[in-house]
């Protein structure tokens, strides 16, 4: 029998001893189920020799609001701001999938070409991106257009409903099914991952984003839109992930983004222009759009240069412009994303 299998069955004997059905079971990279459950059954379970730990489920936000302007791109590419040209390796991200878990993705949008699919839902009765969040997040992180990896593959997984609510056992069930499904993908060149939202912080969160990060899989999560430290917010807390803040086109940290120690690198997320569903484009803030420059970024690098992982992390933060932002709050890291153009193999078209 295997070990997977052995897990199942203890999980099975929990469930009918303590609850009457489960709404998700996790069998990879969590043992563990989420469900209703009577008080008496939760003091029981956290007495239980097979039990590790018991949480209450929590509801989740996009880390997104709205504003004015397409310069990100041409930001993440230059030393200096204003160049109006975004440069990159023709490689641009080839060979990578990228999973979106957000509100879904209009994969029939102009800007996703072939590359787009959206492949599963966790919230009842919806799989269509009603929020248009997730479709604005792929947009730039693969779009052909607003992207930094023109060529990636696109994955949508719907974890969060039209209204823009979610729960932390639906995101730790899309981590377990991207932890299966990119075995069935051609992801040769790596597999990254997209996380625009955040809530409460959550040990189950967090322990699904380190299990996937040992993986070799590259998790970007948003900061968070609170003005507050990201090290209290889940998955932004993860410090496996790579926790991404926000700045402005004046290169001035954003006054929404949250900061401290959890946060590896900041990105653009000050109007922002992407795809909409409906094949339009619309104007966004948050951090939302930080974490998905960076994850484009991760998979562009996966691709040019053959990284993985917490690797890629580590590689965005040794590209990082640092010491360029203003009105960094004290104790975040002073590291503006970059791409690193240097040679002519680059392409460089206008922008903005």
């Amino acid at each position: 029998m295997s070990a997977n299998q052995v897990y199942r069955d203890r999980v099975e004997k929990l469930l009918r001893t303590y609850a009457k059905d489960a709404d998700h079971i996790y069998d990879d990279i969590l043992k563990g189920f989420s469900g209703t459950l009577t008080r008496a059954a939760v003091v029981a379970l956290r007495c239980h020799i097979d039990v590790d730990f018991v949480e209450t489920d929590a509801t989740f936000r996009i880390s997104s609001t709205q504003k004015n302007a397409p310069w990100g791109l041409e930001r993440i590419s230059n030393k200096l701001r204003g160049k109006k040209t975004y440069c990159y390796d023709e490689s641009a991200g080839a060979g990578t999938c990228s999973y979106i878990l957000d509100s879904g993705i209009d994969a029939s949008h102009p800007q996703f070409g072939d590359r787009a699919r959206q492949l599963v839902s966790f919230i009842p009765g919806q799989r269509r991106d009603g929020l248009g969040h997730g479709t604005f997040c792929a947009g730039l992180v693969g779009g052909w257009y607003f992207g930094v990896a023109k060529k990636t593959r696109l994955y949508g997984v719907k974890i969060l409903s039209n209204r823009g609510r979610g729960y932390v056992s639906a995101l730790v069930a899309g981590l377990n099914f991207v932890a299966r499904d990119h075995k069935s993908r051609s992801c040769g060149k790596g597999v990254v991952v997209n996380i625009s939202m955040g809530g409460p912080r959550s040990v189950a969160e967090n322990r699904a984003v380190a299990a996937l990060v040992r993986r070799g899989i590259f998790v970007s999560v948003a900061a968070g839109n609170s003005r507050t430290f990201a090290s209290l917010v889940s998955p932004a807390s993860a410090r496996s992930a790579c926790t991404v803040g926000a700045f402005n086109r004046l290169d001035t940290f954003a006054s929404f983004s949250n900061f401290g120690r959890a946060i590896d690198v900041s990105a653009p997320g000050v109007n922002i222009w992407s795809a909409w569903p409906g094949r339009k484009m619309k104007l966004g803030s948050g951090t939302s759009a930080s974490a998905a420059y960076v994850t484009g970024l991760a998979a562009y690098l996966a691709a040019k240069e053959g990284i993985k992982g917490s690797q890629l992390c580590g590689r965005i933060k040794q590209l990082s412009l640092k010491n360029k932002l203003k009105r960094v709050p004290r104790g975040t890291v002073n590291r503006m994303a970059f791409n690193k153009p240097l040679n002519q193999y680059y392409y460089c078209y206008p922008y903005g």
